[in-house]
């Protein structure tokens, strides 16, 4: 016979319950998302129609912009052919070439293997602007100028980008590391936390004589965990702890370690030279701690010789008293009794 259906529990009740609300409130989550994204969507899209007649009109920031716009997507529909064309009119204009455009073109052609030397073309023009004081505080001019001196530093280093590193290639082009060193400092002065990162450690572990300088690569690593590099930070705390470039400082090294821990260094990574740093200040407690004790035994011992000698003086001069007293016929001898009474002849009473 089969059993009859159980009645459900008013604890199965409530779970089941709160799971449909749980799935209610996510499908209305992705659903409002959704409109906002149409939304932005359609604004974006008012914008390109509202540029179209200023880029006609010749003007570089509104090509440059539906540049973008064809580029990512962006209130059209995603065409890279259009996106390069929009580009290479901005990048070109005589007036007013735009240097973000330049930067965007030149990373489209860092994804095609095939058409390295043109982005290298552009980041190279990119780069090589003079900035003005009111670009350096625009944004998007400003990382378009230090992000081509990074990029081209690393293809001349010789280490892969990101992107290449994902699909497993190498570097693309020949290294020349007076090159790298040249665009990595442009980048630098102008605050770039990575160039700096990267410049310090090109100037730490290049074995060309030439541009090895372990000083001023501490300078740029300082100058690197500023900006928040973890990597920086950690490469300080070596070198604080070796006194490498700089004068070797446990307190320091120590420092900088929970500064590389605190921006977002692997603890894991970490662990060996914290283990390593911790042993030292141990040790150099133990041997400070020593050497106070021995320092302070000095210090009783010349306190004791000074109390010794201060002694002597007094004695020596109870002695030279005793004997001015005594008349010259008795002075042969201290130690001897004199033949008659002092007194008498002294005259002293």
């Amino acid at each position: 016979k089969k059993k009859p259906n159980q009645k459900r529990s008013r604890g199965s009740r409530e779970l089941e319950d709160r799971i449909k609300m749980k799935k209610k409130k996510k499908a209305n989550v992705k659903q409002r998302q959704r409109k906002e994204r149409l939304k932005v969507y359609k604004a974006q899209a008012q914008t390109c129609a509202s540029l179209l007649p200023y880029a006609k009109d010749g003007n570089a920031n509104a090509k440059a912009c539906l540049g973008h716009a064809y580029h990512k997507g962006r209130g059209v529909r995603r065409d890279i052919k259009k996106a390069i064309q929009f580009y290479k009119e901005a990048a070109t204009d005589q007036k007013n070439p735009s240097i973000p455009a330049m930067y965007n073109l030149a990373t489209i052609y860092l994804q095609k293997s095939k058409s390295i030397e043109d982005s290298i073309r552009w980041l190279k023009a990119a780069a090589s602007r003079e900035l003005k004081e009111i670009e350096k505080k625009d944004p998007e001019i400003y990382d378009a100028h230090v992000q081509s001196n990074f990029i081209l530093g690393t293809l001349f280093e010789g280490s892969p980008m990101e992107e290449l590193k994902r699909k497993g290639g190498t570097s693309l082009v020949k290294i020349d590391l007076p090159k790298a060193l040249t665009y990595y400092r442009r980048a630098a002065d102008l605050g770039h936390g990575k160039s700096c990162y990267n410049l310090g450690k090109l100037l730490l572990t290049s074995e060309d004589l030439k541009i090895k300088n372990k000083a001023e690569s501490a300078l740029w690593f300082l100058k690197a965990s500023e900006k928040g590099i973890p990597s920086a930070s950690f490469m300080l705390a070596q070198m604080c702890f070796r006194g490498e470039g700089v004068k070797k400082d446990i307190n320091e090294a120590l420092r900088h370690a929970h500064d590389a821990l605190a921006q977002g260094f692997s603890p894991k990574a970490m662990r060996p030279v914290l283990a390593k740093i911790h042993s030292t200040l141990e040790k150099s407690e133990d041997t400070e701690e020593k050497e106070k004790q021995t320092r302070l035994q000095i210090i009783a011992v010349q306190q004791r010789l000074e109390e010794l000698k201060a002694l002597q003086e007094v004695m020596e001069d109870d002695q030279a008293v005793s004997v001015y007293k005594v008349s010259p016929e008795f002075r042969f001898s201290i130690r001897s009794e004199p033949t008659e009474d002092p007194k008498k002849v002294t005259g002293h009473n």
